[in-house]
Parts: C-alpha cells; sequence; structure tokens
C-alpha cells in the first residue's frame, strides 16, 4: 500500500513539475508578444512533414484568423519559416530548413547583406557574401529590410563557421538557426503583408532583366 501511494505522490509530482514547465514558457511567449510592434497569432503545431528536405508545419490557425500566404512564421527564439497555404482553420508554413526557402538577410554587427538558404543537415547557409566582406564566428544573423515578405531584424541565427566557395568570389558561411526545429510546438504568424505594389513593380521589372539577359546570352 505504501509502494502505492508513493507511486502516485511521484506520478503528481511530475505532472506539477510538467505544468510549471508549460507555466514558464506560456509566460515568456506572453511576454515575447508584448514586446513585439507586430499583431501576432498564437498557433499550436498539429502536423510535421520533415522528409526529402521537404520540412513543413501543419497550425490550427487559418484565413479565419487573418492568416495568408507569405505572412512569416516566428517564435520567442527567432525566424521559423513562412505561411506557404491556408484553409479556413488551418495553415502550411514552409520551415527555414526547406529545400526551397530563401530570405534576405544581414549580419548584424556589420550590416553585410546576403540571402539565407537551407543547404541540408541541421545549419543554414548565408549566401552570396563576398570573400574579403567583414563576417566572424559569433556574428548575429537577422533578416533585412530589403525582404518584402519578412519584417528586418529578425533573429535567423549565428555565423558558426567561414569557408572558401565553390572557386568563386563568395565564401561559404554556416550559420546555427537560433530555432530548435526537432522541438518546435508552439509558434506566431506575424499578420505582416507584403506592399503589393512594390511586389508587382519588382516582378515586372526582374522578369523582364532576365528575359533581356537571356536574349543577350542567344546573341552572344
Amino acid at each position: 500500500m505504501l509502494r502505492d501511494v508513493n507511486v502516485s505522490l511521484m506520478e503528481e509530482v511530475m505532472q506539477l513539475r510538467r505544468l510549471r514547465q508549460e507555466n514558464i514558457e506560456l509566460r515568456r511567449k506572453i511576454g515575447f508578444r508584448e514586446r513585439e510592434t507586430w499583431p501576432l497569432v498564437p498557433c499550436e503545431i498539429v502536423g510535421k512533414s520533415l522528409a526529402l528536405g521537404q520540412n513543413m508545419i501543419t497550425i490550427d490557425a487559418g484565413s479565419d484568423d487573418s492568416v495568408a500566404v507569405n505572412m512569416p512564421v516566428i517564435n520567442e527564439e527567432g525566424l521559423v519559416g513562412k505561411i506557404v497555404a491556408t484553409s479556413p482553420g488551418y495553415a502550411i508554413a514552409q520551415l527555414a530548413l526547406h529545400r526551397d526557402f530563401r530570405a534576405t538577410a544581414k549580419v548584424k554587427r556589420s550590416r553585410i547583406d546576403g540571402i539565407i538558404a537551407w543547404a541540408g543537415g541541421e545549419h543554414l547557409m548565408l549566401q552570396n557574401v563576398w570573400k574579403t566582406a567583414d563576417v566572424i564566428p559569433g556574428d548575429t544573423v537577422v533578416t533585412s529590410e530589403y525582404s518584402n515578405i519578412f519584417p528586418p531584424e529578425i533573429i535567423i541565427g549565428v555565423v558558426r563557421s567561414i569557408g572558401p566557395g565553390d572557386g568563386g568570389l563568395f565564401s561559404s558561411i554556416e550559420v546555427e538557426p537560433r530555432v530548435h526545429f526537432a522541438a518546435l510546438e508552439r509558434v506566431f504568424v506575424l499578420r505582416y503583408r507584403s506592399d503589393p505594389q512594390r511586389a508587382r513593380l519588382e516582378a515586372v521589372s526582374y522578369t523582364h532583366l532576365r528575359a533581356h539577359e537571356t536574349v543577350l546570352d542567344l546573341v552572344c
């Protein structure tokens, strides 16, 4: 009988510890929401797809909650990804660890610009950075003001290593994400919409430039 009572008490202690941890986590998230200036939609992750580079999550908020495609997804640690599909009650987010994910980024200390992408594994790569650029291990990488999807200064990660690129003019810069993707349970969607006028202008202009370059290549 004493053994049974002891087991019961141990279970209660474990339950109280779990509730305490959840309370601490929620307080931290609430504090994060209070510090941010963008409207946030709190979400639970209800599904994950982590195979063959198709790293996506399903969340329990959708168009009925004003969640729309291309809205950023974050948590209290930093950038998680972006929304790629919605229904009235759910949405699918593409994680930063997705082979098609791209975001304009910046080294916070030196303001060096680059493109953040995933090249496999657990780390990200800061691409299109000159070999002579002022980047050192330990630098913090954030989203830049040049993105039409992500607001600036969202933490992405920390530079872990810098190596030579594939024989070109750029460095190979490995960035360790701040977000622990394997342990994701709750996220926030930023109700941050891109400027449609800017998006239309850039889409038309860049398409025209690419077509012009293709013609030049054919002529040459």
